[in-house]
């Protein structure tokens, strides 16, 4: 692996190779021990009694704060963010997710309830105030996004009630719509504050509020056509902001690509509202679109020429700044605008098309195909300037669409000679085009291409591919892909030109790599546990098995940087790929991780780093065996890292490599001061300590002191999405209390019905013989002066009135509050948390046992018909 600077982007300023990997080890350790201690919170821990669990979460999130601290006092900054001090503390505030989650389970509080992430973000405030951690920051960000749409769902019927013109599901988006934005106007103001010289925290947000103000209009399309005009227009005021501040005031290119892309997006549910069935209608918006796309792209453009003016000139200065290789070559950010407008004029083309010719131009698809893909061909041999370049990328797509539609046609007739054509044209538009992104489109349609002539008769046969895994010779031909496509990417990281010209073929290759690799069979098949293995036979997955130690160690022999401490992690590096050997997607995002970082391209390795986090989120549902299991396989790696690093940490000639300073943070404004982290620290787990064992001692004293009553129910079993196995409830009482309300209101009752309204509602014993409590009446507050029934009265004609008359509460009866969750009465939880495959267990339960204090209902146990509790097996 050539250690050429990337043609890319400016110098990836990391370490050498041994602090790389000592830096990495860390980082990955800790993701690990995040997903591993995820995993074992999900599983619910039933082994354990709830002390031990509540105590051992705990003392995870007062260990990795404490260790924190311990390090900053020792020497080690803040700044970058993979050093070891943000990544404790992001491994802290995970933890401290964990730990109210485990209560919901322990408590049964229900099942992904708004408060959960709310109470979350708010514990973990301080840390992020105080820290200026971008770790902790974009943690935040996504769990307050969580809440808030967890929020909109649950009062989507008091949306509609409330606000008439906000349909229910619109409201969800505009929730994220407003949130978005207020933080990314926080985030620029507090932006001296915050360590963030990359400034992730303001495009994160920036990318959210566009997509959600896209959201935002489709869903005024779909919903409420009416009142359409009133979002779009503001979604575009928004847009326009956003634009002008990214342009004028703080000028952004990152940013300022997401607001143009979504504009680029909201023009077409706006020409759709317009005039969705007039064919000149669609030819004028057609043009349209494609003229503001290449207004838009030029503008960016021009924008960032003049950022690396200012960036060239600032470094003529300072002779030790990192410089860009290749200031010509356009960077991600445009690409991906420039992508996206081109498909979406595409798709606007095949509309026009097929509306002027009455899709009767798909008999001719051949000939068409021809006529779009050479016109494409030909104009980007003419196209000089760059925003001109995405007109012969544009009429490729269209062609290729149209080279589909012939394919299809071809199969009924089994031509084998098509698809074989359809590999040679791309080979020929990839060596002719001096566009980059024809190249790009040409290199994906050849390997698709590729595949399809490679299985033609295999594919036919078997329309509808129900194998498990490839077949042997489609398991070869991911191989081969996946070697070539890091044999590109070696020689496109050669030199500027040599990139220009190979690089789509690497990203093509990367993205077929990615796809293939999660249908190769892995080398370790695991059973129900992990002591049930066996190892596969597929000399293909066994040949990228070692895929990772082979990049390092080819990296490192190119380099010529072989040391202990290079060395042991190719060992190391072995070990990790036997760890995740039923897993060989991790695999090979470790290998083009180590690729991306001897070719210094950032871009590969942020795209690469996302992808690992997805791969190891997939873990989550891969395998069959349980997740203390997967906790443990993950537990495992990290120590193996943890050792690695900490073993060979006194190997690193500078301290440096742990010791960061805070020199690239901005100085303050006037006026603030930052806060010393020891005391923040100290303050936050005080705070999150403090509100959850104050939740515990409350809970516990309910359980113990409170009265006990049965409800009857009936059970459902879909999963939470962080806190593992649950069973629905759905309560007899609950379904009595919404007819009883329901003609209550009819009487001009102060009640609501809209999700999170309350009721209050009194039971009455059992009957003799019967287990369940039944509701007598309802009240609108705990302290009411009245209980209502409602009832039907025959009048002497043989009809019903509706009557609510006051009720005379008896001693023997108990208060209860029920809550509305998702348009149904709720008594405190909707849901029943059991140990992952205990589904089985609570299936015989028929009724629910609470503990009831001033009307406050907590779930303690599910009975049987004849009452026996129904206990999760050990």
């Amino acid at each position: 692996m050539s250690n050429t600077k990337s043609p890319v982007s400016a110098t990836f300023g990391m370490p050498v190779w041994p602090r790389f990997l000592l830096r990495a080890s860390l980082a990955l350790a800790i993701l690990l021990l995040c997903s591993a201690l995820i995993s074992v919170i999900a599983a619910n821990w039933s082994e354990l009694s709830k002390t031990i669990r509540i105590a051992l979460v705990q003392g995870v999130v007062v260990l990795t704060a404490g260790l924190a601290w311990i390090l900053h006092k020792r020497g080690h900054g803040w700044w970058p963010e993979y050093a070891p001090v943000p990544l404790l503390m992001g491994l802290s505030a995970v933890a401290v997710g964990g730990l109210w989650a485990l209560l919901g389970q322990i408590y049964q509080t229900g099942a992904d309830p708004w408060q959960l992430f709310a109470v979350w973000a708010l514990t973990i405030t301080p840390w992020l105030v105080g820290l200026r951690s971008i770790i902790l920051a974009v943690l935040w960000i996504v769990i307050v996004n969580v809440a808030g749409v967890l929020l909109g769902f649950n009062a989507l019927n008091m949306w509609s009630r409330m606000y008439w013109w906000i349909d229910g599901p619109l409201a969800v988006t505009l929730i994220v719509v407003v949130l978005n934005l207020c933080l990314l106007v926080l985030s620029e103001v507090c932006q001296h504050y915050l360590r963030d010289p990359f400034r992730v925290v303001p495009r994160l947000l920036a990318a959210v509020a566009s997509v959600a103000l896209f959201y935002l209009v489709m869903g005024g399309l779909m919903e409420w056509e009416d009142g359409f005009l009133r979002y779009w227009l503001g979604a575009s005021v928004a847009m326009a902001a956003m634009a002008w501040y990214y342009r004028q005031r703080c000028p952004d290119q990152v940013s300022l690509s997401f607001v143009y892309g979504a504009f680029l997006a909201a023009l077409i549910p706006f020409f759709i509202r317009l005039g969705s069935d007039d064919i000149a209608a669609w030819f004028i918006f057609t043009i349209i679109e494609i003229s503001v796309a290449v207004l838009l792209a030029k503008d960016l453009l021009l924008q960032w020429r003049k950022h690396n003016v200012s960036v060239a000139t600032t470094q003529q200065e300072d002779e030790a700044a990192p410089t860009h290789t290749d200031a010509a070559s356009p960077p991600w950010f445009l690409r991906l605008l420039r992508l996206g407008a081109v498909l979406l004029g595409s798709a606007l083309i095949l509309v026009t098309l097929t509306l002027l010719t009455d899709a009767e131009i798909f008999k001719h698809s051949f000939w068409v195909m021809l006529c779009f893909v050479g016109g494409g061909l030909w104009l980007s041999r003419q196209a000089g300037e760059e925003g001109l370049q995405d007109i012969p990328a544009l009429l490729v797509i269209v062609g290729l669409v149209f080279s589909g539609v012939e394919w299809v046609m071809q199969v009924e007739q089994e031509n084998t000679i098509y698809p074989l054509l359809q590999v040679i044209m791309g080979v020929v538009l990839y060596v002719l085009s001096p566009v980059w992104l024809v190249r790009l489109l040409a290199a994906g349609w050849t390997i698709i291409s590729a595949f399809l002539w490679l299985n033609f008769y295999g594919l036919v046969s078997n329309y509808y591919y129900e194998f498990p895994w490839l077949t042997p010779s489609m398991q070869w031909q991911v191989f081969s892909v996946v070697v070539l496509s890091l044999l590109i990417g070696l020689r496109a990281h050669q030199t500027p030109d040599r990139y220009r010209y190979w690089a789509p073929a690497m990203w093509a290759g990367l993205v077929a790599s990615l796809v293939g690799i999660g249908l190769m069979p892995p080398v370790l098949i695991f059973g129900e546990t992990l002591s049930e293995w066996a190892l596969g036979s597929w000399i293909p997955s066994w040949l990228l098995f070692p895929l990772p130690a082979v990049v390092l160690a080819v990296a490192v022999q190119r380099q010529k940087a072989w040391s202990v401490v290079t060395a042991v992690g190719v060992a190391v590096c072995v070990l990790l790929s036997i760890t995740w050997a039923g897993a060989p997607t991790i695999s090979l995002t470790l290998a083009w991780l180590l690729a991306a970082y001897a070719w210094r391209s950032r871009l590969l390795f942020v795209v690469m780093l996302l992808a690992l986090f997805i791969a190891l989120g997939k873990l989550y549902y891969d395998f069959n065996i349980s997740l203390n299991q997967k906790a443990v396989l993950l537990t495992c790696s990290a120590v193996v890292l943890l050792v690695y690093m900490v073993v060979f940490r006194g190997a690193v000639k500078s301290l440096a490599a742990f010791k960061d300073t805070d020199a690239t943070a901005a100085p303050m404004p006037k006026g603030m001061k930052y806060l010393r982290p020891g005391p923040v620290i100290l303050a936050g787990l005080l705070l999150i300590l403090g509100l959850a064992n104050y939740n515990i001692w409350n809970k516990e004293r309910i359980l113990s002191d409170g009265k006990v009553i049965v409800l009857a129910l009936a059970p459902v079993d879909p999963r939470s999405l962080m806190q593992g196995d649950y069973m629905a409830l759905d309560f007899q009482v609950t379904r009595e209390a919404d007819r009883l309300n329901r003609g209550i209101q009819q009487g001009d009752m102060d009640a609501y019905e809209h999700d999170g309204s309350t009721v209050w509602a009194w039971l009455a014993p059992p009957k003799t013989g019967e287990l369940a409590w039944e509701l007598q009446a309802l009240q609108s507050s705990r302290d009411a002066d009245k209980a209502y029934q409602h009832r039907y009265v025959e009048l002497e004609d043989g009809s019903n009135q509706s009557q609510v008359i006051d009720v005379a509460v008896q001693p023997d009866w108990v208060l209860l509050r029920l809550v509305r969750k998702n348009g149904q009465w709720a008594p405190g939880t909707d849901a029943w948390f059991f140990k992952e495959g205990q589904a089985s267990v609570f299936e015989p339960a028929k009724f629910a046992e609470f503990r009831v204090e001033n009307g406050i209902p907590l779930l303690k146990h599910m009975l049987d018909e004849q009452g026996k509790v129904v206990a999760a097996e050990d």
